[in-house]
């Protein structure tokens, strides 16, 4: 993964962001679309860990907290779209 800067997105490689939200929002989408039949059949809760970064995603390193407010965002939407 390249290391994050505090440059302006515009000059992250699309690699770059590919990899924050590889690892720090779509593995735990993957996860979460694989339990929810289980959840939503004998009960429980979405819990992911994120980070200050969800709620202050415009500091570096801006990949990573722009991803980990994408996954604040999925997971709260998931939990309110099935009543979790």
């Amino acid at each position: 993964m390249a290391k994050s800067t505090s440059a302006a997105s515009s000059t992250y490689p699309n690699k770059h962001w590919r990899d924050h939200f590889d690892i720090n929002l779509f593995a735990a989408l993957r996860v979460s679309r694989a339990a929810l039949p289980t959840l939503i059949q004998r009960g429980g809760a979405i819990v992911n860990v994120s980070s200050i970064g969800a709620w202050q995603p415009a500091g570096p390193p801006l990949a990573y907290n722009v991803a980990k407010a994408a996954l604040k965002a999925q997971t709260s939407s998931i939990s309110h779209a099935v009543g979790l």
